[in-house]
């Protein structure tokens, strides 16, 4: 009889460590999806080349975002990032990157070049989200859903080989064994700039939007990014000095 009550004992103090245990490790995952469900998710596009010899510039520009948004490591902002690969600027690529902005709820998109510029601004006026395009052309930029960056002597595709962040560099190379040109310094300052502005729309807006984040945008600070000092006017990033080397 006390064998068997031993025996009894010992099974049910088994039980209740079985039950305890799929009881803490369902709240666990509670909690894990709890703060998943509490972050704002904000869908970066990238409308660059990714195919054939320009390739480079688009994963350049997306390298650079990934380093950006990892060495941030947000706690209430999820960046998710979206590519599609640059085409001749026609009535298809106009429905192209409109499906595009639809089909992956874009809230943030990144242009290389004023052709492409030119053909996504109206879109992102239509479906008023935040449009940064990497060229010298003014025009494009409207100070509220279109923004530029620029600097003096601009030039495509040239290789960085100073930096006033040098550390990016070298992550860089580390990371993609190649090293970074011109493109991968915008998007890095750019991704910068949007994520201050995107924390101080949650802070001040209870409709958290792009718009939220355009406004913050235009009132940050000049400051000092990859590809050298800044100010930030109603045209977007505009660079003091050029840096790069090629």
């Amino acid at each position: 009889m006390k064998y068997f009550l031993s025996k009894f004992y010992t099974v049910l103090g088994s039980f209740w460590v079985s039950l305890m245990t799929v009881s803490f490790c369902y709240a666990a995952s509670g909690v894990s999806d709890s703060t998943n469900k509490t972050k704002m998710k904000i869908n970066v596009g990238i409308y660059a080349p990714f195919s054939n010899e320009s390739a480079f510039i688009g994963r350049n520009m997306l390298g650079a975002m990934e380093i950006a948004r990892d060495q941030l490591k947000s706690s209430v902002i999820n960046y998710e990032f979206y590519t599609l690969d640059e085409m001749p600027n026609n009535a298809h690529a106009t429905k192209t990157v409109q499906k595009f902005i639809e089909a992956h709820h874009i809230n943030v998109l990144v242009t290389e070049g004023t052709e492409s510029g030119a053909l996504v601004a109206p879109l992102a006026k239509k479906n008023n989200i935040i449009h940064f395009c990497l060229t010298d052309n003014t025009i494009i930029a409207d100070g509220k859903n279109n923004f530029q960056a620029q600097s003096l002597n601009h030039k495509q595709a040239a290789v960085l080989i100073k930096s006033m962040k040098p550390e990016f560099i070298a992550q860089f190379k580390q990371e993609y064994l190649s090293h970074p040109v011109s493109e991968a310094g915008y998007a890095f300052d750019i991704f910068q700039l949007l994520h201050s502005s995107a924390l101080l729309a949650l802070k001040t807006h209870s409709d958290f939007s792009s718009q939220a984040i355009a406004t913050h945008l235009l009132t940050l600070e000049s400051g000092t990014g990859v590809m050298g000092r800044f100010n930030l006017d109603k045209n977007g990033l505009f660079y003091k000095k050029q840096i790069i080397t090629a």
